[in-house]
């Protein structure tokens, strides 16, 4: 029979060490890279021009249109659920116990304050994945429609633009600082989470 894993506990005590500078700048860091490849796409957006005189593709611009949307709506709602279940008291603890996913030289010294903070920037990145999935489709209609020569009808370019300018907010006002990661930990700790 095997041995029953005893399952780690976090303690608030914890928090100073989860929430180093060194463990939370690697989120801010690829958090950043979203909202940096957000810009870029968009700045790549504004610079498309039609590639003749004639307007074809409404079929792709359309398709484009509709499939980002459902991507945008439904990517923040996965967003939202996935970020929960990965910073949730069970999803943590279970972290502090489970091998830690990296280099082996550096597996060999982990400790539980560098597994919980893995875990929350696979959470933060998971939710900020699955926001931007939609808006980058937009944008690829938008720029469809700008090369098919279709960029004149407001619908379309309000289609492809305001998704990713919410994707750009949204990261910005969901920022990893640290009280957004101590408020996280926070709320996994209360007695209501268990």
């Amino acid at each position: 029979m095997k041995a029953k894993i005893k399952k780690g506990r976090l303690r608030p005590e914890q928090f100073e060490q989860i929430l180093t500078s060194e463990r939370i700048r690697p989120v801010q860091l690829v958090v950043g890279a979203f909202l940096a490849s957000g810009v870029l796409v968009s700045v790549m957006t504004a610079f498309a021009r039609p590639s003749n005189g004639e307007a074809r593709g409404l079929g792709l611009v359309q398709l484009l249109g509709v499939l980002g949307v459902v991507l945008w709506i439904g990517g923040y709602v996965l967003g939202f659920w996935l970020f929960a279940k990965r910073t949730s008291r069970d999803a943590l603890e279970e972290a502090m116990i489970a091998p830690f996913r990296g280099p082996a030289s550096l597996a060999e010294m982990a400790t539980e304050a560098d597994k919980i903070s893995s875990q929350l920037r696979r959470a933060w990145v998971a939710r900020a994945a699955a926001w931007g999935a939609g808006p980058v489709i937009c944008l690829l209609s938008l720029q469809a429609a700008i090369q098919g020569n279709l960029a004149s009808d407001s619908a379309v370019v309000t289609t492809g633009i305001m998704p990713m300018v919410c994707y750009v907010v949204l990261l910005l006002v969901t920022w990893p600082t640290r009280a957004r990661q101590l408020n996280t930990l926070e709320k996994a700790c209360s007695p209501k989470s268990k």
